[in-house]
C-alpha cells in the first residue's frame, strides 16, 4: 500500500500520516523534503527505511541508519529472491487497500481514504477507452505522457499514474514550479 504527502504538508502532518497510514518505509525527492521526517523521528519506530532518491548525499547531521539514497537502497533488494516478490505478488487481492488517499488536513488532521486495487483500474479503463474513441494512439505503449498533477491526489493518481500502468507508455514527471 501507498499514500502520497502533499507538497505543502507540515512535518507535523506528515509525520502523523506516515504513523496513521502504518507505513514502514518514506520516501522524498530532496533533502530539503526529508527535513520533514527527521522531527520526532522516535515517534516513527514503525519506519525501516526514509530514502531520498533525487540526491547524491544524505545531509551530514542524518545519522539514523534507515536513512538511504536511492542508489544504496535499492542495492538491499538484490539479494531478495524472485520467488518471494511473485509470492507477495500473488498476495494482493482486487478488494484490498492499494493506495491510501489523504486530505491535505486543512481543517485538522489529514483525513484518508482507502482505495482498492480493482477500484484504481476500473478508475483507468474507462478514461482509456474514451480517450481511445477520440485519439487512437492513446492507448499505444509508444505514447508519452507528462504527469504535472500531484500524485497524492485521486486525479494525478488514476489519469497519470494508473492510466501509464494500465497502457504500459512512458511517463516523465515535471517539476513541481513547471506550471
Amino acid at each position: 500500500m501507498v499514500t502520497g504527502i502533499y507538497s505543502t504538508n507540515t512535518p507535523e502532518a506528515c509525520l502523523y500520516q506516515v504513523d496513521h497510514s502504518e507505513a514502514e518505509i518514506v520516501l522524498v525527492e530532496t533533502n530539503e523534503m526529508l527535513k520533514r521526517f527527521t522531527i520526532n523521528l522516535s515517534k516513527l519506530p514503525r519506519i525501516k527505511a526514509i530514502v531520498v532518491w533525487g540526491e547524491t548525499q544524505l545531509p551530514s547531521d542524518v545519522q539514523d541508519s534507515r536513512f538511504f539514497l536511492w542508489k544504496d537502497f535499492m542495492k538491499l533488494g538484490a539479494e531478495i529472491k524472485k520467488e518471494a516478490i511473485q509470492e507477495r505478488m500473488n498476495r494482493q487481492l482486487p478488494g484490498e487497500c492499494c493506495v491510501l488517499v489523504y486530505t491535505s488536513g486543512t481543517t485538522g488532521n489529514p483525513k484518508g481514504c482507502m482505495l482498492s486495487h480493482d477500484n484504481l483500474t476500473s478508475g483507468a479503463e474507462p478514461m482509456i477507452k474514451e480517450w481511445s474513441k477520440h485519439d487512437p494512439t492513446v492507448a499505444s505503449a509508444e505514447n508519452r505522457n507528462v504527469s504535472y498533477l500531484p500524485l497524492s491526489h485521486i486525479a494525478g493518481l488514476t489519469v497519470d499514474f494508473m492510466t501509464h500502468i494500465y497502457n504500459g507508455h512512458e511517463l516523465y514527471f515535471a517539476r513541481p514550479d513547471a506550471l
